[in-house]
């Protein structure tokens, strides 16, 4: 690819090209995690499953990503292949994990206070 800049003409290589895509289509791929994160957080906070919470999207998000590098001849493996020996995938599970955890200590917390205020109003009901 040619550019004409400032009455030069500039030689761009393909692969930068190509760097470029993956990085906007990287950024989409993070954005559809958040997304989906805190609409878990946000929708079903009382049904997360507590050993698949972001799970499923995180290999859909990957899956997208070895096409996209297969597609431009940059990988041929699997989704598996990449996210098994992948730290930042153990490193964003483990994060996920922790996120999860707190949610569910926060959801006891308030289930809890939810019971307390109920036993309290029937026992102050009880004796007026």
């Amino acid at each position: 690819m040619t550019v004409h800049f400032i009455g030069k003409d500039y030689s761009i290589p393909e692969d930068v090209i190509t760097y470029i895509d993956l990085l906007a289509f990287t950024e989409t791929a993070k954005e559809n995690l958040v997304r989906a994160f805190l609409n878990k957080i946000k929708y079903s906070i009382d049904r997360i499953e507590e050993n698949h919470f972001l799970e499923q999207e995180i290999y859909n998000e990957a899956q997208r990503f070895i096409a996209k590098l297969c597609e431009n001849g940059i990988y041929n493996r699997t989704v598996n292949d990449y996210l098994n020996s992948n730290k930042g995938y153990e490193f964003f599970r483990t994060a996920n994990q922790d996120a999860l955890n707190r949610i569910i200590s926060l959801r006891k917390a308030r289930n809890a206070a939810y019971e307390a205020g109920v036993q309290d109003a029937f026992i102050e009901k009880n004796q007026a």
